[in-house]
């Protein structure tokens, strides 16, 4: 995906308002966009953990699409990357 973003505000998004990753170089990238903001890791981890629940019923269905339960899986990797790059960021800054 070609990032064309340069602040939260135009980063792309669902309908729901959860930004779109399509790689981790996507999630580290909106992480540094979103270090300052007070709630972006508080908001990353709420995402991680919409995505495991819903995860986690797709896994209990009997005919669950696999595609889905892996996109689901993607997803939650994926913001657990941005929440967990936000971390370091705020961690360096910080130190300084």
């Amino acid at each position: 995906m070609t990032l064309i973003a340069t602040d939260l505000s135009t980063w792309p998004r669902r309908k729901n308002g959860e930004p779109i990753f399509r790689t981790s170089h996507d999630a580290i990238f909106y992480a540094q966009l979103a270090s300052n903001g007070p709630d972006a890791i508080k908001q990353m981890k709420s995402l991680r953990a919409k995505a495991h629940r819903k995860l986690r019923r797709l896994r209990k269905d009997k005919g669950a699409n696999l595609d889905r339960i892996f996109n689901y899986a993607v997803k939650a990797q994926f913001f657990r990357e941005c929440y967990q790059e936000i971390e370091r960021i705020n961690g360096e800054q910080k130190q300084e």
